[in-house]
């Protein structure tokens, strides 16, 4: 549905405004989205921008600031599932790692005895809406005031509650205070 002369028509009526725009890509065309505050993608996405695997962090590092440049943004987010997520900001030399706020546990240990894990660690049960997830509360935080670092941990903790459900599923504001005290005790 979204065309690219049709992105670049939004974005520029943004900058126009001074509105920021975040931006989770779905294309290989990616110069439609330049100028966005910022971009959200997991690394098999960001590998696939880059033409190479996220292995290591250091492949990490080098597809964060490659997909700045690339994109003419602010920011980068890169999900890593289990691994967290990474902060690329155009405006710091170093990214910021977030860690993962939950441990993956699949369908097939549903009705298992308990996992052992860690003080902060969630079952993860389904990635399903993680990244949309990522995206529309990182972008509501910084449109609150957050700065864009703020705004990633946040939006790593929602979503840490929303795979923690099974299918498609949404954070509620008390979730989140929730799962934000789990984490401050």
């Amino acid at each position: 549905m979204i065309t690219d002369d049709f992105a670049d028509r939004v974005l520029s009526a943004a900058h126009q405004l001074h509105v920021p725009v975040f931006v989770k890509p779905k294309t290989s065309r990616l110069y439609a989205y330049r100028g966005a505050r910022a971009i959200v993608c997991n690394a098999k996405e960001a590998g696939f921008y880059v033409t190479r695997s996220l292995a290591d962090e250091q492949s990490v590092e080098e597809a964060g600031r490659a997909l700045l440049a690339h994109f003419g943004c602010s920011a980068v987010v890169i999900t890593r599932g289990e691994k967290g997520m990474s902060l690329f900001e155009e405006s710091s030399p170093r990214h910021i790692h977030i860690p993962a706020m939950g441990l993956e546990v699949t369908y097939a240990r549903v009705g298992q005895p308990g996992v052992e894990r860690g003080a902060t660690g969630r079952q993860v049960f389904d990635l399903t809406g993680a990244g949309d997830t990522v995206l529309s509360v990182l972008a509501l935080a910084a449109a609150a005031g957050a700065p864009l670092a703020d705004a990633a941990m946040l939006a790593n903790t929602a979503a840490g509650v929303v795979v923690g459900k099974l299918g498609t599923a949404s954070v509620s504001p008390q979730e989140l205070t929730r799962a934000l005290q789990e984490i401050h005790d």
